[in-house]
């Protein structure tokens, strides 16, 4: 695949910001691919590691623990369910609640998605020292943190 240009007001203005977005589109496309062997998508992927560190959350809950807002839950639970992986049932404490669970189906999926993600890793840090990896790592984690942060006016 032929690298993209990089533009030229990038290039003098933002050349770190413009590579994380090609590097997040990139990294994307190669999960995608991958995953898409196991019958799924790039991102739901998530919802169910959540779900298999803790099963029965809410959709609050899901959504908190991956930073998106209820309708993207909504619409990655309903994708799931839709897929048997998992079910929605009332939550006996708050009946306006749904409880979100895996099927067998949906927990049968972790041993697969995590050799994938294991191999998506390999690929991401190809050529990278064991020190570099955690450097990019932590390197990672900061960007995260400052992105996060309150932006100062």
């Amino acid at each position: 695949m032929d690298t993209p240009e990089l533009p030229s007001v990038s290039a003098v203005n933002g050349p770190i910001s413009h590579m994380i977005a090609r590097a997040t589109k990139a990294h994307i496309g190669a999960a995608a691919g991958l995953l898409r062997k196991a019958g799924l998508t790039a991102g739901p992927e998530l919802l169910l590691m959540v779900l298999w560190d803790r099963d029965g959350r809410s959709q609050a809950e899901l959504g908190k623990a991956l930073g998106l807002d209820p309708s993207t839950i909504t619409a990655k639970v309903k994708t799931l369910e839709r897929d048997g992986l998992i079910v929605r049932t009332p939550d006996p404490a708050d009946r306006r609640a749904m409880v979100v669970s895996l099927t067998e189906k949906g927990a049968a999926l972790r041993p697969e998605v995590e050799r994938i993600w294991a191999e998506l890793e390999a690929v991401t840090t190809r050529g990278f020292s064991d020190r570099q990896r955690a450097e990019f790592l932590r390197m990672l984690r900061r960007v995260e943190a400052n992105l996060l942060a309150p932006q100062e006016q």
